[in-house]
């Protein structure tokens, strides 16, 4: 293909292909990729965007009933990051064990992930600000004994997220659907080893690769 500038435009070679279009046009995502980027996307929003957001309600009544309460509210977080997670073929067709095993060692860190998308900086639970949200999250930390400064770690980890993404729910989107296929995410030696690790790597490469050229 070739280019010349006339009168400081740039005018394409009548003879362009519909290939060399679509390399002009997306860069190096091909009309397949742009479409499985939008489907990640979309999904991602229909699941996160909702119109009655998971707030932080947990009954602080004594320790034992914060933590039952905290378990019942990350449950639901669960399922919205499982419920996203079918949206994606490779994650459907990979073996069924493989698929409780990522789901089992992966979800805790993608918490702050689905925070930082839901940030919204006022009356949130990551805002320094004083409301009722970051009020009941600080109090659950208290009741945990947080001596390590847990608390400060997850906030910094959602504050950091929305200075890179900008809250891009492509971004997003992807990088929740790479780090469901990276195995061994929590660091925890006892993880279970895949029983088809090359499905998994090929599909953390794709979305990978696709982040990349995004």
């Amino acid at each position: 293909m070739d280019m010349n500038k006339d009168g400081g435009n740039i005018v394409l070679d009548e003879t362009i292909d519909l290939n060399e279009m679509e390399d002009i046009s997306f860069g190096t995502l091909s009309v397949e990729d742009w479409i499985t980027i939008e489907h990640a996307r979309s999904s991602f929003l229909s699941v996160f965007q909702n119109d009655n957001p998971l707030r932080f309600f947990v009954d602080m009544s004594d320790r034992d009933t914060a933590l039952i309460s905290w378990s019942q509210f990350t449950n639901k977080i669960s399922l919205r990051f499982i419920n996203y997670f079918r949206h994606m073929d490779e994650f459907e067709n990979l073996n069924s064990d493989d698929r409780f095993i990522l789901v089992k060692y992966n979800l805790l860190p993608l918490y702050p992930l689905m925070q930082c998308f839901n940030d919204k900086r006022i009356d949130d639970s990551c805002s320094s600000d004083d409301n009722g949200e970051a009020e009941r999250l600080s109090e659950f930390f208290t009741f945990c004994d947080d001596s390590y400064g847990i608390r400060d770690i997850f906030f910094n980890s959602v504050l950091s997220l929305v200075e890179i993404t900008e809250q891009d729910s492509t971004v997003l989107s992807l990088l929740t659907t790479i780090s469901i296929f990276t195995p061994g995410l929590l660091m925890k030696e006892d993880e279970v080893t895949l029983k088809d690790a090359l499905a998994v790597q090929r599909a953390q490469g794709h979305y990978t690769k696709l982040l990349w050229n995004y």
